[in-house]
């Protein structure tokens, strides 16, 4: 995307932030993936949304360590849907779409309750924000619900906390929901006709809904 497109409000989001660091294994992937030449903003999000997934194992545990750097992610082959945000996140800034990190929940199709989650949302100036989902490899929908947004998840913790002695913590979230209108089923990946053959043609957002061909 053209930098006379962005002004002070992307700029947090195109450069590294935290755990969200640069790596050459990105640079590559998308030079494997022909996106140096890319012009269609769909291919690129449907690259981002399947990057992590080809780099690294994503398992579901909740880390509740400091987060590892994405070179440090990618070097031991395996991390959660945290870190697989991270990685997306700069994979996106790397190749010069802002991108910011969404922490929230994930209450999707088939799950038993509602899970801590964090995904991806990258800038489309023709569209806005879009969300995508790297660790469930799907676009944001009615399974997402985001409680904050931020350069990584260092701006944007689920708690924070100050200890002294030797502490104990329990955490626990009950989370609610109510259909305001008739969508999808809950959380069940939408799937219509592709524009390509992972990127469905409705982006449905939470406050919007668009069309991938906007996106070209």
């Amino acid at each position: 995307i053209p930098s006379p497109m962005f002004d002070h409000r992307h700029h947090d989001f195109l450069t590294p932030h935290g755990p969200a660091q640069f790596d050459e294994r990105l640079a590559t992937f998308a030079r494997q993936a022909g996106l140096l030449g890319e012009r269609r903003a769909c291919a690129v999000l449907s690259n981002a949304m399947h990057c992590p997934a080809e780099l690294m194992t994503i398992t579901e545990e909740y880390g509740t360590q400091a987060p590892a750097t994405v070179p440090e992610v990618l070097t031991r082959g395996h991390g959660n849907a945290q870190d697989a945000a991270h990685v997306a996140v700069a994979f996106l800034r790397q190749i010069g779409m802002p991108a910011r990190y969404v922490s929230g929940y994930w209450c999707g199709w088939g799950a038993a309750k509602p899970r801590t989650h964090a995904w991806v949302e990258g800038f489309v100036p023709s569209v806005g924000w879009v969300g995508i989902d790297p660790s469930e490899r799907q676009l944001v929908g009615e399974a997402h619900v985001a409680l904050s947004v931020g350069r990584s998840q260092l701006d944007v913790p689920y708690h924070s906390r100050v200890h002294r002695g030797a502490p104990e913590e329990q955490i626990r979230n009950q989370l609610s929901i109510q259909r305001s209108h008739q969508l999808t089923q809950l959380g069940q990946p939408l799937h219509p006709r592709n524009v390509d053959s992972r990127l469905p043609v409705n982006l449905l957002l939470a406050d919007r809904s668009v069309h991938a061909h906007l996106l070209d």
